[in-house]
């Protein structure tokens, strides 16, 4: 991957961009995933590299530019100090100022996968990490890191797959970054105990009162990946998708880790390696799903694509689909968490279930 830099001018109330850089790693390798994540402040730009190996592989890395006259010219590689295989860093960056956070979600300090994200500080012509941010309360599949963002001295951070309101019902972490960064505040969703049936809001999709009257098992296996798409992309977006599944609380889920154990007895796994109809079938017979609910994601000319189908198991055929597009994987995810999923559970239950409106 890539980043293109544009200017933008205004003419006559229309705006016209035009590309005044390319930049690309100084190092840059095969399956580096370089322009994963960019972020910008000013004169300064830091581009994420979520594969590179430097400390392992995935172990991951970011690269800051500076812009001085008309030329932009990398000026450090950032890695973590404590990286080590398959730590991600680098999937999201931002960057404020001098000041700059990297997110490595899959980081294992508070348990397996419970993320982490490294802040690094400008200081003369070098840039040095000077804080690593961990959750107070931190345990296993937090995914904290999933998201970052920083303005000033201020930084937000994301952790999706947090419990406190429900199992993936996910928080935000504030912290106060100033020479300190133990300085901590937490958010959670809150205040709508009773959703609207179909809204979407902090609580989800709740569809439970268009429910089918008997238990009704949907399994969400991970994505369908097209070529040069990393297969995090498949994991990321289908856990997006099953807890859009478990918060809409019209189907019984198959958990990730029933589908491992009942595929593993097939010599399978519960990562797709199929999108035709009959396979598709044959997967969700072995899960003794009702329905499979499947995704393929594909990268056409730059844009990211994806493609969500519900399949009745026991007639093979399709109840619903819904595709979207994004310039990242992180909007695709959004997207799943704000409306595809809650459209495409809608329209499956208005196919099995239409006397619930």
């Amino acid at each position: 991957m890539l980043l293109v830099l544009t200017a933008v001018s205004e003419s006559a109330g229309a705006q016209e961009c035009r590309q005044v850089a390319k930049l690309t790693a100084s190092d840059g390798a095969t399956g580096d995933m370089f322009g994963w994540s960019v972020a910008i402040s000013g004169t300064t730009a830091i581009v994420g590299a979520s594969r590179d190996d430097d400390r392992g592989k995935y172990s991951g890395s970011a690269y800051v530019f500076e812009k001085s006259g008309n030329m932009w010219s990398q000026v450090a590689k950032l890695t973590a100090s404590d990286g080590a295989a398959a730590d991600w860093f680098g999937w999201s960056v931002a960057i404020s100022g001098t000041t700059a956070i990297v997110r490595a979600h899959w980081d294992d300090d508070r348990g397996e996968n419970s993320g982490s994200a490294y802040v690094f500080e400008k200081s003369g012509n070098t840039w040095k990490q000077v804080a690593k941010l961990t959750a107070s309360d931190g345990v296993a599949d937090d995914r904290f890191g999933s998201s970052v963002a920083i303005s000033g001295t201020t930084a937000i951070v994301g952790a999706y797959g947090d419990d406190d309101r429900g199992e993936n019902s996910g928080s935000a972490y504030v912290f106060d970054v100033s020479g300190s960064a133990d300085k901590e505040t937490k958010f959670a969703a809150g205040g709508n105990d009773h959703p609207v049936p179909g809204a979407i809001g902090p609580s989800g999709c709740d569809l439970s009162a268009r429910k089918p009257a008997k238990e009704t098992s949907l399994a969400v296996l991970d994505f369908y990946v097209g070529e040069n798409i990393p297969r995090d992309a498949s994991w990321v977006l289908a856990d997006a998708t099953r807890q859009a599944v478990q918060v809409s609380h019209a189907f019984t889920l198959i958990t990730r880790e029933d589908m491992k154990e009942l595929l593993e007895e097939e010599d399978l796994t519960a990562t797709l390696r199929c999108d035709e109809k009959e396979c598709l079938v044959d997967y969700g017979k072995k899960l003794k799903a009702q329905f499979l609910l499947h995704g393929k994601v594909a990268q056409i000319e730059g844009a990211w694509r994806l493609t969500l189908r519900v399949l009745n198991v026991s007639s093979g055929r399709e109840e619903a689909i819904q595709r979207t597009r994004g310039a990242t994987l992180d909007e695709l995810e959004a997207q799943i968490d704000s409306e595809i999923a809650c459209k495409l559970l809608t329209e499956t239950l208005a196919k099995i279930n239409p006397d619930k409106k």
